[in-house]
């Protein structure tokens, strides 16, 4: 089932409402309001951009390609592909995101109209067929923290013939290397529920290393209890791994 968690695991007590509130070393964020923030990558980033205006807000999203995986901005027509998963419990079971079951296009439409709209706290990608690119799931930073300088990350490929080929390693492998050399962060965090061994494998091929653990969380999509491990990558780590590879 899904790679990684869809709802964001920063742990209890490092909750804040002011997510864009620390220093990230290569982004120009002028202003705390979504309305006056304009989002600058390094000049020198090897990523080709697409500038995205909403709401008075410019926000420029990379396009980052892999070798057997594409990592994009979300379009209207994914809708479709959304909805291929979303009322699929088999790959919705390991998600923490609360799904309204049935999921309806209504539903898709409002989750497009939030990746579409950006904002200085998020940058949210399609993974997709490198040469058609068409959907094949979804890895995003969320909750990016300018106080701090941490993200946090989730991955879901939708479609069972797309696991166990190394593509949603690929992918976050891409996502690190944007995250910790073009944004400047200097940690991400992740997770899984126990059980995601997928997710477990794709975390530690990529770095990440246990953090905490949280016990009797409540899953509300599958009513139910479970336990809840969380994984961190600092960028000194990550990049300690990269050279030895």
């Amino acid at each position: 089932p899904a790679l990684c968690r869809a709802k964001w695991a920063r742990p209890k007590g490092m909750e804040t409402d002011e997510v864009c509130d620390c220093l990230l070393e290569a982004a120009n964020m002028s202003s705390l309001k979504e309305k006056s923030t304009q989002f600058t990558p390094k000049k020198n980033t090897d990523f080709p951009m697409l500038s995205r205006t909403t709401k008075g807000a410019t926000h420029t999203m990379p396009i980052l390609r892999g070798k057997n995986v594409l990592l994009r901005p979300y379009r209207r027509s994914d809708l479709p592909g959304i909805l291929s998963w979303t009322n699929d419990t088999e790959a919705t079971r390991y998600l923490t995101e609360i799904f309204d079951q049935p999921y309806t296009e209504k539903n898709g439409e409002d989750f497009l109209n939030y990746a579409l709209s950006g904002g200085s706290d998020r940058m949210m990608f399609v993974m997709a067929d490198p040469v058609t690119e068409e959907y094949w799931g979804q890895i995003s930073l969320e909750r990016i923290s300018r106080r701090d300088g941490t993200a946090e990350v989730g991955v879901v490929l939708a479609k069972e013939e797309h696991r166990g080929k190394g593509i949603g390693r690929e992918a976050l492998s891409l996502l690190l290397r944007y995250a910790f050399d073009t944004l400047g962060c200097k940690a991400l965090w992740c997770g899984y529920y126990e059980g995601n061994n997928k997710s477990l494998r794709v975390q530690q091929k990529c770095g990440f290393t246990p953090h905490h653990v949280e016990r009797d969380v409540p899953c509300e999509l599958m009513g139910d209890m479970r336990t809840e491990y969380f994984t961190y990558l600092t960028r000194e780590d990550w990049r300690r791994q990269a050279q030895c590879e």
